[in-house]
C-alpha cells in the first residue's frame, strides 16, 4: 500500500509520552518508529515540553532528527538503508531514545545516560510493530499461464482485488480464459474453449511483508463447442455456474510500489455438465467439469 506523503503520530499521546514522531518516510514510516520508541522511552507526565522527532527519506537511507519544543536541533543523523523497514525503524528509535535521554539528563542536571544496550536486530524481538495498515489496497492484474482440464491448454487470467484495510477480508473479481482443446468423439472430435468470470472474497495475510491472498468465489463459465470430422459439424454454447478457490502470492514486497508480480493457482468446479453428442449414433462426450489454473502475472495499484 502507498503511504500518505505526510504522517503525524503522537508517541503514546494518551499516556503522556513526551516525543512526537513525524515525517514523510515510507520505510520506515513514522508509525513504525513510534511503536519501537514506546519500548525504549517510557511514558511521562512530568510536564516537560514535547520534543519532535522526524524521519525523512534521503539518498541511501533516511534522515533521523530530534528538535526541542523551541525548534532547536538536538540531534540529526542519516541512517543507512537496512534489509527491512522493521530494522530501519528499530535503528531510528534507538537514536531518538539516546538523544532524548541526553536532553532529560541535562534538564535534571544529571550526566547523560548511555544509549540502550541493544542492537536493531535485538530490538526487533522486543516489540514487533504492526504494519501501517488501515489504508485501502486495490490492484488490477493480468497473467498468462495454463490450465488442466482433461488436458493442458494455455490460458489467460485477470483479477481485481480490493482490501479495505490493507489486510484481512476483501473483495475479488476473477476472469479466466482457457484456449481450445480437442476431445475425441467417435470418428470425429469436439473442439472447445472455456471462459469464466467470478465474484468472491479473499483474505489477505502478510508473510514477511509479502501479501498472500486466499480466496473463494462463485461464478459462471461459458463453454464454446464445435464439432470436427462429422458429416454435419455443429456449434454450441453452454453455460454453467461454479465455484473457485485459489491462492495468489506476490513475488517480493510490493508495499510502496505501483507494480507487483505474482503467481496464482486456482481450482474450479462447474456444476452443469456440458456434453457433445454425435447425432448419428447418439454417443456423448462429456466435457471436464474440473479445472486447475496456474498463472504468472503483474498487477498495478496500491498494495
Amino acid at each position: 500500500m502507498f503511504p500518505c506523503t505526510a504522517w503525524l503520530f503522537a508517541a503514546g499521546a494518551a499516556l503522556g509520552a513526551p516525543i512526537t514522531v513525524e515525517g514523510s518516510s515510507a520505510c520506515p514510516s513514522p508509525a513504525q518508529v513510534d511503536v519501537r520508541l514506546r519500548a525504549l522511552v517510557p511514558p511521562s507526565d512530568d510536564g516537560h515540553a514535547a520534543v519532535v522527532a522526524r524521519v525523512d527519506p534521503s539518498d541511501g537511507g533516511v534522515v533521523v532528527s530530534l528538535r526541542d519544543a523551541a525548534g532547536n536541533r538536538i540531534g540529526e543523523r542519516t541512517l543507512p538503508r537496512k534489509p527491512s523497514c522493521d530494522a530501519m525503524a528499530a535503528g531510528a528509535a534507538i537514536m531518538i531514545a539516546a538523544w532524548h535521554r541526553d536532553v532529560e539528563a541535562k534538564v535534571e542536571d544529571k550526566p547523560p545516560a548511555a544509549p540502550p544496550a541493544m542492537s536493531p536486530t535485538q530490538a526487533q524481538t522486543v516489540a514487533p510493530p504492526p504494519r501501517s495498515d488501515g489504508q485501502l489496497a486495490v490492484d488490477a492484474g493480468v497473467g498468462l499461464g495454463g490450465g488442466w482440464s482433461g488436458s493442458w491448454a494455455p490460458g489467460a487470467f485477470g483479477s481485481l482485488a480490493l482490501t479495505p484495510w490493507g489486510r484481512g477480508v476483501g473483495l475479488t473479481a476473477l476472469f479466466a480464459w482457457e484456449a481450445r482443446r480437442n476431445q475425441p468423439l467417435s470418428e470425429g472430435s469436439t473442439m472447445w474453449t472455456r471462459a469464466s468470470a467470478a465474484l468472491g472474497v479473499h483474505y489477505r495475510a502478510h508473510v514477511a511483508d509479502i501479501p498472500v491472498d486466499i480466496r473463494a468465489a462463485a461464478g459462471l463459465a461459458r463453454f464454446d463447442m464445435t464439432g470436427a470430422g462429422f458429416a454435419e459439424n455443429r456449434h454450441q454454447v453452454g453455460l454453467s455456474p461454479g465455484f473457485l478457490g485459489g491462492v495468489r502470492v506476490f513475488l517480493g514486497k510490493p508495499e510502496g510500489q505501483r507494480l507487483a508480480v505474482w503467481v496464482d493457482t486456482s481450482l474450479a468446479g462447474w456444476t452443469s455438465l456440458q456434453a457433445a453428442t454425435e447425432l448419428s449414433s447418439s454417443r456423448e462426450s462429456i466435457l471436464p467439469s474440473i479445472s486447475i489454473l496456474a498463472a504468472l502475472g503483474v498487477s498495478v495499484g496500491r498494495f
